[in-house]
């Protein structure tokens, strides 16, 4: 029984290696014929074959995808490592004309210097084409030959009747990455990187950088990163290296209306690191933060308000080699800028904000007696999330603190006619239900 077991496991191995060899072998066979067959037997039916793989050219072979309705003949090969990316706009030479031979030229775009541009992430009107260019490589030149239910279906075009098949010529020339930079993710903001930056520049603009740059031809604009004077550019230079050159494209929510675009060059930058400053230097930080934010707030900008308060808790992240003074004023200047965040997220009616806010208050001096407003400000924003329990709780605290507090009883008779509000609508909804 021990021989019969050994005798198989020798026939599997055999098998297994014969397998490998014939495989290796079918490789080295496949790639020295097609070199000797004719351009109409070079073709190899094989729908998985992956975009970047290698092909010998002048050999066709179906595009990933397509269900061998769009083929490729790589003509000469590229030089790039990969391939188009998914997001990109692609600038290439093409000439088109149907896929019967000797068909005359249709349509073509051979100058380099006006090269057909398409953007591979949007929608085209020869799907096949779209297919066909994310399997190319830069300076690549290759043929693709087109079923019509791909290209024109049963629409004419130019001198094609409808129906009808089509081969493509396209040489790539070069493509720009284009990226999604809208707060929505709905492609309504997007840049195309048209150089690229400084590849020693491992950072980008941020919240209070002071930037130079290019707009639209003008040299030598300068802006600070977070006044919303000019947002979607904020926005656009945010996402540059320095050097680099790009353009931003604002689609308006009218379709109607054309679509704004800028060409911007990053030149220079200046950063804010919240860590360098030492000892007092830290908490001086911090408070000029709050005076900006408390003078943007007076001005109704309260969303520039919340983002100055945050930048002046990034000054006071660590008490580490602080002095005990030192230490006493940044916790000051923590609870006072949790307590103004507070009240600014209360005006955007960001209640979970503002209730973090005045807890991370709390945190820093929990004495209901020196911290009161941080405990109104939660009761408050609780109350307004209709946790009826916790704003009472608040309240509550308070009134123990102090029972003339005048605040805490009005915001309890609030809470109080809230609180039968939202009883008597749940007792109709009740009772339509049980009808």
């Amino acid at each position: 029984m021990t021989t019969t077991i050994l005798s198989r496991v020798k026939d599997f191995f055999f098998m297994l290696l014969t397998l490998t060899f014939l495989s290796r072998l079918q490789g080295i066979n496949f790639k020295a014929v097609t070199l000797n067959m004719s351009d109409s037997e070079q073709s190899v039916d094989n729908e998985g074959i992956e975009p970047e793989t290698e092909v010998l050219p002048g050999v066709e072979f179906a595009v990933p995808g397509t269900n061998n309705k769009v083929r490729k003949t790589v003509l000469s090969p590229g030089v790039s490592k990969g391939v188009v990316p998914p997001k990109a706009k692609v600038r290439i030479l093409l000439s088109l004309r149907a896929a019967v031979e000797g068909a005359p030229t249709v349509d073509e775009h051979s100058d380099p210097s006006k090269p057909y541009e398409v953007t591979v992430a949007e929608k085209v009107e020869v799907p096949g084409l779209l297919s066909g260019l994310r399997t190319m490589k830069e300076k690549e030149k290759a043929e693709f030959w087109v079923e019509a239910s791909m290209a024109y279906g049963d629409r004419a075009y130019k001198s094609l009747p409808p129906g009808t098949d089509v081969r493509f010529t396209i040489e790539m020339l070069y493509w720009t990455e284009i990226e999604d930079i809208s707060t929505a993710k709905d492609n309504s903001v997007t840049l195309e990187r048209i150089k690229k930056g400084d590849p020693a520049d491992y950072y980008t603009p941020e919240y209070e950088s002071e930037v130079v740059f290019d707009i639209d031809g003008e040299k030598g604009k300068t802006l600070t990163i977070g006044d919303d004077t000019l947002p979607v550019i904020e926005m656009a230079l945010c996402k540059m290296k320095r050097g680099e050159e790009g353009v931003v494209r604002i689609k308006p929510k009218e379709a109607f209306l054309p679509i704004q675009q800028h060409s911007l060059v990053l030149q220079s930058y200046t950063r804010v690191d919240c860590w360098a400053p030492k000892g007092m230097e830290k908490v001086t930080e911090a408070l000029r933060r709050k005076d900006e934010g408390n003078a943007l707030l007076k001005q109704g900008l309260t969303d520039r308000a919340v983002k100055k308060y945050k930048r002046g808790l990034e000054f006071l992240s660590s008490d580490y080699q602080l002095t005990p003074e030192e230490k006493d004023a940044r916790k000051v200047a923590k609870i006072a800028l949790h307590n103004n965040s507070a009240v600014a997220e209360m005006q955007l009616g960001h209640w979970l904000a503002v209730v973090d806010s005045a807890t991370k208050s709390i945190e820093c001096d929990a004495s209901v007696q020196s911290n009161v407003k941080a405990y109104l400000r939660r009761g408050a924003a609780h109350r307004a999330l209709q946790n009826f329990n916790e704003a009472r709780r608040e309240f509550t605290k308070v009134l123990e603190a102090d029972p003339a507090n005048q605040d805490a009883v009005a915001e309890l008779a609030k809470l109080t006619e809230c609180q039968r509000a939202q009883d008597q609508k749940d007792k109709a909804m009740c009772a339509k239900m049980f009808k």
